[in-house]
This record gives C-alpha cells, structure tokens and sequence, in this order.
C-alpha cells in the first residue's frame, strides 16, 4: 500500500471535527450580547441578516400575531420604529390614540376603533353603527356627509353638540328656495314635513296636501305649485274648482257652458282624472246614450243638440234619417204621431 493511500484510510478512520468541536478549538468565546429588543422568543435571523444588524430580511419572518396585535391594513405597511420607538419592543403602546392624534377631543371616548379600521379612518359602516346610538341615524344623503359638514368646531371633525331638527343646517336653502318660494309663503322650517333625507335631492318634496283640507287626486298630483298658488301665497287659494278652471269653462264649446248657464260646480259633471270624458248622468236623467242600442254611437252633445244656444232641443233624424212621407205611413194609424224628434223620443226614448 503506497504512503498516500494509507494516509487517507486513517483520515477516514479518525474522522472529520463537528461544528460543535471546531467552535471549541477556535478560540475562547467573546463576552455575551444582551438582546437589544428585550426577552423577544424569536430567533435572530427571522428579521436580520449576517451582512449587517441594520439590514432588515425582506420580507421579514417574524409573525407580529404573536403578540397579539396582528398588523393589518395600514399598519401592515407600517416601518417598525413608527410604533416601537424603543428597540425593546415589548416597551409599546397597543391604544389607537397613543400613535394617533384624537382629532374628536376626547368627545367620543378612547375606543377608535368603534368608528374608524385600520385600512382606513373613513370606514363609514362602523360610523353609521355609532351614530344611531345617538338617536339621528344616518339616512339616505346624510350618510355620505362628511362629519365636518354638521360637526364645526375647533378640531378637524369636532364632534360638538349638534341639533337634531334641520333648520340649522339648512337655512341657506329654506332662504333660498324661489320655486316655491318658503319664506314668502311662511312654510313650516320643521323641513322633514316635506322633505325626506332618503331622497337624492330637495325637489320632489312629499308635503301631504291633504292636511290644508285640498287633497291632491288624479292630474292634481302632477300639477306645479305655481300653477295655482301663483301670487307665492299659499294661504287663502281658493279650492273651488271655478277659480282655477274659469277658463276652461269659458272656452268650452261642446257644449257652450256659458251660454247654457251650466252649473260652476265643475265636480258635478268633471273628475281631477281628466276633463273627458265628463260624468253627466244622461241615462238616468234623460236618455239612454251611455248604455242600451246608442251606446257609442255618438261622438259628442252636438250630435244630437245641434242647437248649443239651447239643449232642450234634439233631433233623432241626425242618425235616424227619414222621408216625413215613409215615417207618415209607417205610423198611420198611431195616436199621437207627430213628425218630430220629441214625439220620436215619447216612443223610442227608452230603447
């Protein structure tokens, strides 16, 4: 066996030095290191690298759920020394104020997070929870109004007290609405008798009109104030029919109510639905025109009152044409035949 080959044999017989035993013949160790960051159960390694102590491992390994407070939202971004101030880390604050700056003053208590998360200060749900607590629930519009808007004080979002009624906070449009116009009219400023906060904007105001004793039906409901309360004075408008529909009745022609001397009582004939068709009561005062063989065979109070001036008079021949010499001698023989409409009627009146 050659001298080389047996010098690795009895290398391999002896075998290599442990870690464990190198670190024993390298030397005497130096003086123990505290643990900057207190009694932290974590190994070295998990944030550090061995190039530097100020190199951070990226991503770092160490789970902050550990300790109880897991980072999340904008505090997963967070730099480490923007909470832990001092390198032992046990050494901070876990309170939402303490890092924080209460911008509320103190007005609504220590607890943030009853309002804001950690991903955001503006985490409205939490906000609404609260301010129903307060007996004015955030409805409709006024949920998506910043704080500040109804909140003014010295602070950003003071939390100040507030009055619950809406006058204060919106006189500016009470003042200023023309169409109609509130102040010249007097109208009430308790504003939810008109408003509700649910709607997008202020027009489409619910005002129940039926408490002034005039309650809005049929094409009332979709008529503007103004078209009857034109002066911009809502007391004293007269709930006549006749005082706002005088023209109406004065244009109308079939039949002419004015030269007829028809009643003013527009409801008496007319609905709020619709002027037409007008609700005469032709078949139980007069003839049968609505029911029975004429039904439909009309088109107007002309049709049969040719005369406008007067509807006492009618005529059946209009539809009913006739020789007076073949009606004469379809009649011959029946008392009382005249060759007149009137006679026609006393016969065939009620077919």
């Amino acid at each position: 066996m050659s001298l080389r080959l047996f010098a690795v044999v009895a290398l391999l017989a002896i075998g290599t030095p442990t870690m464990a035993e190198n670190r024993a013949t390298a030397g005497p160790a130096g003086p123990a290191v505290a643990n900057p960051h207190g009694d932290l159960k974590t190994d070295c390694e998990a944030c550090h690298t061995a190039k530097s102590w100020k190199i951070l491992r990226k991503p770092i390994l160490f789970r902050h759920a550990t300790t109880g407070f897991p980072l999340e939202g904008r505090h997963a971004s967070a730099e480490c020394v923007a909470c832990h101030k001092s390198l032992e880390f046990a050494r901070v604050a876990t309170s939402c104020n303490d890092c924080h700056h209460d911008v509320h003053e103190g007005r609504s208590g220590a607890r943030c997070q009853d309002c804001h998360t950690s991903f955001s200060w503006t985490n409205r749900s939490a906000a609404l929870a609260r301010h129903s607590k307060t007996g004015f629930p955030l409805r409709g519009v006024h949920a998506l109004v910043e704080c500040a808007r109804c909140h003014v004080g010295a602070g950003e979002a003071s939390q100040a007290p507030v009055s619950r009624d809406c006058f204060p906070c919106h006189t500016a449009e009470y003042t200023s609405t023309q169409s109609p116009s509130h102040a010249a009219a007097g109208f009430s400023i308790r504003c939810e008798e008109c408003h509700d906060p649910t709607q997008a904007r202020w027009g489409g105001a619910g005002f129940n009109h039926a408490l002034t004793g005039f309650p809005l039906t049929g094409a009332h409901r979709l008529t503007a104030c103004v078209r009857c309360h034109a002066s911009g004075s809502y007391a004293g408008t007269p709930r006549n029919c006749f005082a706002c529909h005088q023209g109406d009745y004065a244009a109308t022609t079939n039949p002419n109510h004015a030269t007829l001397g028809y009643s003013t009582q527009c409801e008496a004939c007319h609905s709020t639905v619709a002027w037409r068709p007008a609700n005469v009561d032709h078949d139980r005062f007069y003839f049968r025109i609505y029911t029975g063989r004429h039904a439909g065979k009309w088109s107007g109070c002309a049709t049969c009152h040719v005369n406008g001036a007067n509807y006492a008079e009618f005529t059946c021949f209009a539809c009913h044409e006739h020789s007076q010499a073949q009606a004469d001698s379809q009649h011959q023989g029946r008392s009382g035949y005249v060759y007149d409409s009137n006679a026609c009627y006393a016969c065939h009146g009620r077919v």
